[in-house]
């Protein structure tokens, strides 16, 4: 047959042909920019944007975008976010926030009120829109943040100065892409020589030495061009590259010209860059490190990671450096470290810049991987802490790196499957006292436990009180005709028995022992609450008046709705409770909390509801004991004694009402407090701290 004649279109170049399909792609973005999805969070993302626009001091056109352009496309685009498809996952997310009566109805729950009840009626037939929860500190969420921020900060002097929010965010990540790839091919096209008169020593290192550009030389965006060109970076990309303006260059070359920022360039003995370090100058004169690139935007490789270590720490000796994003001195290690310097594996502690792997601060360490839980596989030797915190957060990271701490591991043991699996197939049974511990393994000992066992606490010494009042009795009794053979025997027996369970570590719970050291962890809302009993060992049930004040808040503390029945409360907590206890209170931790005190604060309310669960029926005593103990060993790795406890319990308590979160049985806990806590007449200050482990399995016939 005859070939057809070729149309317009198909005669066409292929440049045309590109370009057309450019502008159906942009097209396409400008009409459907956002997808339909709602976002449980999205008042969060919001504050998160407009606090670091605020630090940032962005101008009023780029916060206005991105508090609506940006928060839009996080809600609707905006991946990795978790999808949530239960009422249950709802809770988990949102909590410890109350969760919202428009979720409830989303979900069918019973509604709160004749208004929510009415609102599901109505929503009945209405399409089902995504929900989704998006983390406001996920890294990948301030990388595209700053890019952005770039982007928009770079249209001064375009045509699309004042007129930003015409663009949507789909359209400005499009635009920098393409302006990013034009880059790289006119760097590829182009080359300006190095203007030492732009620079001035700031730091030798034994691979090359720190320069740092200065401000008010003529040179300074010709050595812009040059870092840029040489980097592969935005640094010194000018839209007009003869005259050296406009562009992303030019927003860089004016912040560094007015004293807003500063440049350092790591340069090697042929004067080759190899890495740019960018600080921002705060409004009282500090720096602060904002942003570590290697070539490419690429970390700095390997080795010239010790020349940034010394950088890093002359700015501390200098006494310029200052808080990172959170803008206050007084903030943990992972707020005073920018997320390029996390990428590479280093990190500021009390001590100065250091490898992440090399830090051994447990305080620092804690606030690190309370920020960052991926860094905890970089830690060569974790503390308790930071263990107890990454099994509460991110358990998962344990697979390739086990906890040292015993346990811990026993825990962790079998997975989902948690404490209590019975996988002791030998037939050996490991108790402590009465408290059998199912599945345990005697190879589930570590160095750590074997360490604390041989440079523990000294056993408590014999009473020479005791003895001197026993002997005195006798006499007495002596005096009164009661033959003294028999109450020098008496006495004897009485002594060795005392004896032999000091020397066992075998102590009576109502004088001291394991026991009572973890229910003792619950006396600050024993204390509020005025619960009689609750250290009696006997006390096997609680009063009916008791019950019903506290039901509703057990109910909540377990994530049960307000009207859950108790055979509903049995069998949750018997398939829950000993499975994820070590995650109540703290698998939600907000950015500023502070993770130690957050943990003290859940041993507290941890013990506190896990005893009073058995004397209301919810759940039976032997699994309740386990968790206890576990609980107590918990506090017993983390914290150095009982003042140290309750100073971080004070600081918990305060964290936690102040972010409006409920505490309906707790009450003030002040200085006060805390010095009558630790006072010679108070139970805890005759309760030594760590007399014995509470966790301390033997093996049992």
């Amino acid at each position: 047959g005859a070939v057809p004649e070729k149309t317009g279109r198909e005669k066409r170049p292929i440049q045309t042909l590109v370009a057309n399909l450019e502008i159906d792609r942009m097209s396409a973005i400008r009409h459907a920019p956002y997808a339909p999805r709602n976002a449980l969070n999205a008042d969060a993302l919001k504050a998160g944007i407009a606090e670091r626009s605020a630090q940032r001091g962005d101008a009023g056109e780029v916060r206005t975008w991105l508090l609506n352009h940006f928060l839009r496309h996080l809600v609707a685009n905006f991946e990795p976010a978790q999808r949530v498809e239960t009422l249950e996952a709802a809770r988990q997310v949102l909590r410890p926030a109350p969760l919202p009566e428009w979720v409830a109805a989303r979900f069918n729950a019973p509604a709160a009120s004749p208004a929510a009840a009415k609102s599901q009626e109505n929503k009945a037939d209405a399409p089902v829109v995504p929900l989704v929860w998006v983390n406001p500190d996920e890294a990948p969420l301030r990388t595209l943040e700053a890019r952005l921020v770039e982007f928009l900060n770079s249209r001064q002097g375009t045509p699309l100065e004042g007129k930003l929010n015409r663009v949507n965010c789909p359209q400005a990540l499009a635009l920098w892409e393409k302006e990013h790839a034009e880059m790289a091919a006119k760097i590829e096209r182009g080359w300006r020589q190095s203007q030492p008169e732009a620079l001035r020593p700031f730091l030798a290192t034994p691979n090359g030495a720190f320069v740092e550009f200065c401000p008010d030389a003529a040179q300074l965006r010709a050595e812009m061009a040059f870092e840029s060109y040489t980097m592969r970076h935005c640094l010194g990309q000018f839209a007009d590259r003869q005259a050296l303006t406009g562009g992303y260059g030019e927003s860089y070359a004016k912040a560094i010209e007015a004293g807003e920022l500063r440049l350092l360039s790591f340069r090697d003995a042929g004067g080759q860059p190899h890495m740019t370090i960018s600080i921002v100058v705060r409004a009282d004169g500090k720096w602060q490190v904002d942003q570590v690139k290697g070539k490419q935007n690429r970390p700095p490789v390997e080795r010239y990671i010790d020349d940034l270590l010394a950088c890093l720490n002359q700015l501390e000796i200098n006494g310029k450096t200052a808080a990172g994003a959170g803008g206050d001195a007084d903030r943990g290690a992972e707020e005073e470290t920018p997320d390029d310097c996390i990428r590479v594996g280093v990190a500021r502690a009390p001590e100065g810049w250091r490898r992440i792997g090399q830090m051994r601060d447990a305080a620092a360490q804690t606030a690190l991987v309370a920020r960052y839980p991926s860094l905890f596989r970089h830690l060569s030797s974790p503390a308790p802490m930071v263990e107890w915190l990454i099994a509460a957060r991110s358990p998962e990271l344990f697979a390739q790196k086990p906890p040292l701490s015993a346990a811990l591991r026993y825990v962790l043991q079998g997975g989902e499957n948690g404490v209590g699996q019975d996988g002791a197939e030998s037939g050996e049974v490991f108790a402590t006292e009465d408290i059998v511990w199912p599945g345990f393994q005697a190879e589930q000992g570590t160095k750590r436990a074997k360490a604390r066992k041989s440079s523990g606490k000294k056993k408590p010494p014999l009473s020479i009180s005791r003895f001197f009042w026993a002997m005195t009795l006798c006499w007495l009794l002596a005096l009164l005709g009661v033959p003294s053979a028999w109450l020098l025997l008496a006495l004897i027996v009485w002594f060795c028995q005392s004896a032999w369970r000091t020397i066992r570590g075998d102590y009576d719970d109502t004088y001291g022992g394991r026991r009572l050291f973890a229910l003792l962890l619950a006396q600050p809302l024993v204390d509020a609450t005025a619960e009689t009993g609750f250290f009696d060992c006997d006390t096997s049930e609680l009063t009916p008046q008791t019950h019903v004040h506290f039901r509703a808040a057990f109910l909540h503390y377990a994530e049960l709705r307000a009207n859950a029945s108790v055979e509903e409360a049995r069998a949750h907590l018997a398939e829950t409770l000993e499975r994820t206890w070590y995650r109540a209170d703290l698998h939600t931790l907000l950015p500023t909390d502070d993770p130690r005190a957050a943990l003290a604060f859940a041993c507290v309310r941890l013990a506190f509801f896990a005893r009073n669960a058995t004397l209301m029926g919810w759940i039976d005593s032997g699994a309740v004991w386990r968790v206890l103990l576990l609980n107590a060993q918990r506090a017993q790795d983390c914290f150095a004694n009982w003042e140290d406890f309750s100073r971080a319990y004070l600081a918990g308590r305060q964290q936690w009402v102040g972010a409006y979160r409920a505490d309906p049985l707790g009450k003030r806990f002040d200085e006060t407090t805390l010095r009558r806590f630790l006072t010679s007449k108070n139970i805890w200050a005759k309760q030594p701290w760590a007399r014995q482990n509470a966790f301390c399995p033997e093996r049992r016939r």
